[in-house]
């Protein structure tokens, strides 16, 4: 009986010793797919960098056969056949890996910032708007920043100011967003609250075109000959082929 009940125990420990193993041995083997398809993206996007983007796509191939429905590799590709002027392939790769994983944001900026190249502006909103709906997503940011970009190709302020001051919440000083918001302001007459906006972007980053443009505009709206024969001079001197130069040589720059 004893023994009867030993080897019954045995058949017990060893059926449950089995299941163990089994499970183990699968999480193992997924662990190290993602692994092995992370190592391999990660190095293909390191090739990109270097502008090597014949073995980006050498990587990112072994990389699919290991996983087919990898959203990021289809991210990945995406990006690279972008790079390589392949619109067409590029966009599927983005359109599969959003289909392989809907909340999958990183790949829905990266088709947004796509379309947004291609001047599909609205499309490029689409995405850009749940992205920014993902509270998790560590580039939120810049998702915001994006969006603010695409509304103001739209001619969509009210989406622009909402996006840039929704930036500015996230990091203080933000200097993206305050340019942007001073642009809004001005345009909308509000000089005082525009040139706060600009003052402080000064004070936060290098002055861009765009940024010495809209100096000569607020200079200009506030009769400072002085500023604006400065910010004039700086944009000549640091950007003469820049098309915000060629606006202030034609003397179309208020209609920028």
């Amino acid at each position: 009986m004893y023994a009867k009940k030993l080897t019954f125990l045995l058949l017990v420990w060893c059926w449950l010793a089995g299941c163990v193993t089994t499970e183990n041995s699968a999480f193992t083997a997924d662990t190290s797919k993602d692994k092995a398809v992370t190592s391999r993206v990660d190095l293909a996007l390191s090739y990109l960098r270097k502008g090597d983007a014949e073995s980006a796509r050498r990587n990112l191939k072994a990389a699919l056969k290991i996983d087919p429905k990898s959203p990021r590799v289809h991210d990945a590709l995406g990006v690279v056949f972008s790079k390589e002027g392949e619109p067409e392939i590029a966009e599927s790769h983005f359109k599969k890996a959003i289909a392989y994983d809907s909340s999958y944001s990183k790949a829905r900026n990266n088709y947004a910032a796509f379309l947004y190249e291609k001047k599909r502006y609205k499309a490029a909103m689409k995405q850009l708007k749940i992205v920014t709906a993902d509270h998790l997503y560590k580039e939120r940011l810049r998702a915001f920043t994006n969006l603010g970009q695409v509304a103001v190709k739209l001619g969509d302020t009210e989406t622009a100011e909402h996006a840039f001051s929704r930036a500015l919440k996230m990091r203080k000083g933000y200097s993206p967003a305050l340019l942007e918001l001073a642009i809004i302001r001005f345009d909308r007459g509000e000089l005082d609250v525009a040139q706060q906006y600009y003052s402080r972007y000064k004070s936060k980053a290098k002055q861009s075109p765009r940024a010495l443009l809209l100096g000569i505009r607020l200079a200009e709206a506030q009769n400072d000959r002085s500023a604006k024969a400065s910010y004039a001079l700086a944009l000549k001197n640091l950007y003469p082929n820049s098309n915000e130069y060629r606006l202030f040589k034609s003397g179309d720059y208020n209609q920028e």
